[in-house]
């Protein structure tokens, strides 16, 4: 999405986070509330990569598919459901279901709009 800012070490500790996770199927988010990322635990046998520290998954703008194949899955799930939750929360529940959601062991990005794609109040005076 365009509202969020990859932090200078993203790529890095990416690369590490995927590795260590291998060929697994999962959902990897590179953003979670800090608060709760910093009191998650690693996951088993992990140096880079925490269980996912909320139960509804929050920021889904941020988000790593390993495969085309898990990301036409996750697609096909939220295109069935989506009149009953927002995209977020599909997401983490498809994850939670059918693979694993987890979490970098540090925020990645950063949010930093709401709703950028659509102009705010002030932006439409302006323009």
């Amino acid at each position: 999405e365009d509202d969020i800012l990859f932090l200078p070490n993203w790529l890095e500790s990416l690369r590490r986070a995927t590795a260590e996770l291998g060929t697994e199927d999962y959902v990897l988010s590179l953003f979670a509330a800090k608060p709760e990322l910093d009191q998650a635990c690693l996951m088993e046998g992990k140096e880079w990569v925490k269980q996912y520290p909320t139960p509804v998954l929050q920021g889904a703008q941020a988000i790593f598919y390993p495969t085309k194949a898990i990301r036409d899955r996750v697609a096909d799930f939220l295109a069935t459901h989506i009149a009953r939750a927002c995209g977020d929360d599909l997401i983490g529940r498809y994850a939670r279901a059918h693979a694993t959601l987890c979490a970098t062991k540090e925020v990645l990005v950063e949010h930093i709009g709401a709703i950028s794609c659509f102009p705010t109040a002030d932006e439409e005076r302006v323009s």
